[in-house]
């Protein structure tokens, strides 16, 4: 008899980093640090926290940064590296890949959430280069707040310091869920193809 190892066929990879990285996230997005005098990256505002202005999609303040905490990188490369593990094929292309220039820190305020279903890689634009997505929840949430994968039906519950690692493409339709009474914070980006990475 053959065995054979049995994977996780969501590819959805979740892992918890330190609650203190996250405060410290929180605290960089709230203070504004790492915003001042970024240019504009790839036409999204870099470095403005204003709202979306597509309020029936995505409801949120949100931040862009070239420039972000170097514990905060190192952590996300040990979950990326298990992510690998998990999934020995997302290694295996004719171009290597790695986390994008650039991250987001988004601030939902109660009852708000990125509520359209979507996925991050459409074939066109900068989302052409898209691999995976990384997603870690920077605070507690006690009631909604988490992320729905369509096609999965699975459904993640917020809790600090969860990052989560996915595939960008169709597969993988996912939105956002309320958090009807709390506050919510999380940081987000994607590993891209490196003739992207400039």
């Amino acid at each position: 008899m053959v065995r054979t190892k049995k994977i996780d066929t969501t590819f959805i990879h979740q892992e918890i980093i330190s609650g203190k990285i996250c405060d410290e996230l929180i605290d960089f997005y709230e203070s504004g640090e790492g915003t001042a005098g970024v240019p504009k990256v790839r036409g999204m505002m870099s470095g403005d926290k204003k709202p979306i202005l597509n309020r029936a999609a995505k409801d949120c303040e949100e931040s862009y940064y070239r420039v972000f905490p170097q514990n905060y990188r190192d952590a996300l490369e040990k979950v990326c590296n298990n992510y690998k593990k998990k999934y020995e094929y997302s290694t295996i292309s004719s171009a290597p890949w790695q986390v994008g220039p650039v991250i987001k820190i988004q601030k939902y305020y109660p009852g708000t959430s990125y509520s359209a279903l979507h996925y991050e890689n459409q074939g066109f634009g900068i989302s052409l280069y898209r691999h995976l997505v990384f997603m870690t929840y920077l605070n507690d949430i006690k009631t909604g707040g988490g992320t729905f994968w369509h096609y999965q039906n699975l459904t993640t519950k917020p809790k600090k310091g969860l990052t989560v690692i996915w595939p960008a493409i169709w597969t993988h339709t996912h939105k956002g869920l309320p958090a009807p009474k709390e506050l919510k914070y999380i940081c987000t980006g994607w590993y891209e193809w490196e003739n992207n990475l400039d």
